[in-house]
């Protein structure tokens, strides 16, 4: 009778007693038969006749003895009579002649199923292999025993029993899913089941609560709930604010912190400037701090200009002051000046189909409304202000009531700039233009 447990596909176990009838044939006897793990697994076996210790394979065995006292010549040689014999005890045909080395190639049909091993080696006949189809000497498990397996593995099956090799279709009590392990597997100890599978071994390596709640108090995050896994948003109490956040543990095991907003603060709160380097940049600037500084480089600061023709009160941000030494906005000798005289025009091009706004001063330098009109806008309408500031203002007024038509034309249209200030003359006309500058202005014309 052979001892083998089927696996699958042509997968073999012995079993302790064949594994010992086996080396006991060659001459050998194994140290300690508990140790035996499998065919390809290396066990310490003794030679009977000359005692000595060496680990072999069980699968490399076949014929062989031990390889410290057995001659290279006194093993054997198979012919193709000695080598059909031993095929023919596997239950084997073969459909050539024998190749002349074990580990060739050697197609053979199964006597039993009448199935062609088209990829056969005569060393997988002598390490054990026999057909997974059947299993001559072995009896099949019954329905009821198959049945209880399944059962035992929470399967409920829903297909015929064939074998234990050939896969049944079965649901899985836990997840409702429909597999189709084999009867060998579920026999052996496997669930059946994958992905119930991998939330079992999910839960066996799950961190402790203990141990993951630690981690979370360290950024200030108290649990609400027990531990659901690294991966999975955990309810947690903030510390520092009080609201309820759900971060995942993994962050913030990777050092990701806390609850969003508290982790931002502290990180703007690290990186802030201090109060007195501010406010000696904004001096440097002629800017003089009228407030205390708010720690946020992007905020607005009340500042008064320090020059004493101008004296303005302005809200700079200490972000652009520190990055461009940009001065007071009014007295500042470049550019669009706030305290010039200015005017607010609008214009218009037929072949573009656009219109636009825009503001310069009077005694500016450059004929901004000279440029323009030579690349072929006409000029609409003017309304002059005494200060740039009014100017400004309404044109800001202006642009937030037509922002959804805003941007018209690209930037390689307008080489003077002002791109953003057009509008498309089909939703925005001359006269919605000129009658919101109207408005903005308080009617100065």
């Amino acid at each position: 009778m052979l001892h083998v447990i089927i696996f699958g596909m042509g997968r073999i176990r012995l079993d302790l007693e064949e594994v010992l009838r086996r080396t006991l044939a060659v001459g050998l006897q194994p140290v300690d038969i508990a140790l035996y793990a499998g065919t390809g697994k290396p066990l310490e076996l003794r030679c009977q006749k000359c005692q000595a210790v060496d680990s072999y394979r069980i699968s490399d065995i076949g014929s062989r003895g031990c390889r410290h006292c057995t001659p290279r010549e006194h093993k054997v040689r198979w012919t193709n009579e000695t080598a059909s014999a031993r095929m023919a005890e596997a239950r084997l045909r073969p459909l050539g002649p024998y190749p002349r080395r074990t580990d060739g190639v050697w197609p053979a049909e199964c006597m039993d199923c009448g199935r062609v091993k088209p990829k056969l080696r005569f060393t997988q006949v002598l390490s054990g292999w026999r057909c997974p189809h059947v299993n001559p000497g072995k009896p099949q498990l019954s329905e009821e025993e198959v049945f209880a397996d399944f059962a035992k593995a929470g399967l409920v099956m829903l297909g015929p029993y064939v074998n234990t090799t050939t896969a049944v279709e079965a649901t899985c009590t836990g997840c409702d899913r429909t597999v189709s392990p084999r009867p060998a597997q579920i026999r052996r100890g496997e669930r059946g089941c994958g992905p119930c599978g991998v939330k079992r071994r999910s839960a066996t390596m799950m961190l402790d609560h203990a141990v993951a709640a630690a981690v979370m108090r360290r950024v200030n995050l108290v649990p609400r709930e027990p531990y659901p896994g690294s991966e999975t948003p955990w309810e947690c109490d903030c510390l520092v604010c009080g609201a309820v956040a759900r971060p995942r543990y993994a962050n913030v095991q990777a050092g990701q912190g806390g609850r969003d907003s508290c982790r931002r603060i502290a990180q703007s709160l690290r990186q802030s400037v201090p109060s007195a380097k501010a406010e000696a940049v904004m001096r440097a600037a002629g800017l003089e701090p009228l407030e205390p500084y708010s720690g946020n480089g992007k905020d607005q600061w009340r500042c008064k200009c320090l020059n004493p023709k101008c004296g303005a009160i302005t809200e700079p941000r200490y972000a652009t002051v520190a990055a461009t030494g940009s001065r007071c906005e009014i007295c500042v000798p470049y550019g669009f000046l706030s305290y010039k005289p200015s005017v607010l025009y609008v214009l218009m091009h037929p072949e573009k189909g656009a219109v636009k706004v825009g503001i310069t001063n009077t005694t500016a330098r450059t004929d901004r409304l000279g440029r323009f009109m030579s690349e072929g806008w006409i000029v609409m309408k003017v309304f002059p202000f005494e200060v740039g500031r009014d100017a400004r203002m309404a044109e800001t007024l202006v642009k937030r009531q037509f922002k959804p038509y805003a941007g018209f034309l690209a930037r390689g249209q307008m080489p003077n700039g002002g791109a953003s200030e057009t509008y498309p003359l089909a939703k925005v006309t001359v006269e919605d233009l000129c009658a919101a500058v109207d408005t903005a202005a308080g009617g100065a014309a």
